[in-house]
């Protein structure tokens, strides 16, 4: 059954990005990912309708890069193209608008091109990384409706938690609802191998998910790094934390954590990141991208 292979070969050889796709794309819910990333080892016999949809998709056992890209762009990357991937042009640049420039980690482009693809696609969300309400240092999901929205969650998350789960829940609630989604290279890797599959599901993310941008990634931390640097390096319990920000201020920034007593620490970021390699996943440390 392919959720047991699953469970051996990826997850147990610590192989999961816990991107959150597998849960997203099955088609049976056998799948379910908990919010530190853990996915549930149940007893699936009878459930799992072996589809190895979950397999198929998963950027863990293997990213499939050329085939990707042929089946985007017609064909592979060349040899200048080796580090950028496909491309016509490459840009830098920053917004214009001080609240998003001040707010975002590095510039604030991917916040504006978000917003405009939102306008340009006629989005009906855009799927990014924020905070949880109730625990205000533990990363989540956020679908934002609206260029308000996108701006108010413009800054890094250097957490891994289940991200792509929640596509499911709004796929099934509109029909010809269209998404957007921002990502790390695992998101990415597995929306393409998902939108690839020459089936149902394949054909409706295809559709719905017109927009997917892609960030760089290297210093990402399980949800135990940020826990012990709340309260190892900055002593504080994480019961207290309102918020955090992992890039505020000034480029590079620093991570800042505001408790409930409106408390505010700041950590230099070169610290956090060296920090957070005491807590990376075996998969992020042999990450090919």
């Amino acid at each position: 059954m392919s959720y047991k292979r699953l469970i051996d070969k990826i997850v147990d050889n610590h192989l999961c990005t816990m991107c959150g796709m597998c849960e997203a794309i099955c088609p049976a819910d056998v799948i379910k990912l908990d919010s530190f990333g853990h996915i549930n080892k149940i007893n699936a016999q009878g459930k799992c309708i072996e589809c190895n949809m979950c397999e198929e998709i998963c950027p863990g056992k293997a990213t499939n890069i050329p085939f990707i890209e042929k089946k985007i762009f017609g064909r592979k990357r060349y040899n200048n193209e080796r580090w950028f991937g496909i491309f016509d042009q490459l840009y830098d640049g920053c917004s214009i608008k001080r609240n998003v420039l001040e707010n975002s980690a590095s510039g604030g482009c991917a916040t504006t091109l978000l917003s405009v693809a939102m306008k340009k696609f006629d989005l009906d969300y855009i799927l990014v990384a924020g905070r949880c309400d109730k625990t205000g240092w533990k990363a989540e999901p956020i679908m934002c409706e609206s260029i308000s929205k996108i701006e108010e969650n413009s800054q890094s998350t250097y957490q891994l938690f289940p991200y792509l789960g929640i596509l499911k829940k709004y796929l099934n609630k509109k029909k010809n609802v269209r998404i957007g989604v921002i990502g790390l290279p695992c998101h990415v890797i597995a929306i393409r191998k998902a939108q690839a599959m020459d089936n149902e599901i394949g054909k409706i993310l295809s559709e719905n998910i017109p927009v997917v941008m892609e960030l760089a990634c290297s210093s990402n931390t399980k949800v135990e790094g940020t826990i012990s640097l709340i309260e190892q390096i900055a002593n504080i319990d994480v019961n207290d934390v309102k918020n955090i920000k992992y890039r505020e201020g000034e480029y590079p920034g620093k991570v800042v954590i505001y408790t409930n007593t409106d408390q505010k620490v700041e950590i230099p970021f070169w610290k956090a990141v060296q920090h957070f390699a005491n807590y990376k996943t075996e998969r992020c440390l042999k990450c090919p991208e």
